[in-house]
């Protein structure tokens, strides 16, 4: 009976001194929580709230209005900026250009001129 009672004693140290090393992580976790959300409180009131995203360049109905015989000129009008040229081929005698516009949110267009007249258009997600 003395053997049992001395297990029990030893066993409920065991469980008090896991306890304690857990209740001591659990205030250091704690404390490293609240640190965290203080430096992050902090750089927040130090430069404010995020900036707007910028607003789209190219969008669906400027998209819509850009027509096979345009030119590199009449679609960067319709659009308010100029492409970024990402391709050029001189090929017998013929010279094909492709221009890229990208928005913020990663929606683009691309546009494609033979000879100073566009060809074909694609486009991906533009809002």
């Amino acid at each position: 009976m003395k053997r049992v009672r001395a297990a029990t004693v030893v066993l409920a140290i065991a469980v008090c001194i896991e306890v304690g090393w857990d209740m001591k992580s659990s205030r250091d976790a704690a404390k490293k929580t609240k640190s965290d959300y203080q430096a992050v409180s902090k750089t927040l009131s130090e430069y404010g709230q995020p900036e707007k995203p910028a607003p789209s360049i190219v969008t669906q109905a400027k998209y819509d209005q850009i027509r096979e015989g345009m030119t590199y000129e009449d679609v960067s009008q319709i659009i308010g900026t100029s492409g970024k040229e990402i391709s050029r081929a001189d090929s017998s005698g013929s010279t094909t250009v492709v221009y890229y516009w990208l928005n913020a949110d990663n929606s683009s267009m691309n546009a494609t001129f033979r000879d100073g007249r566009l060809t074909g258009k694609t486009q991906f997600g533009l809002p």
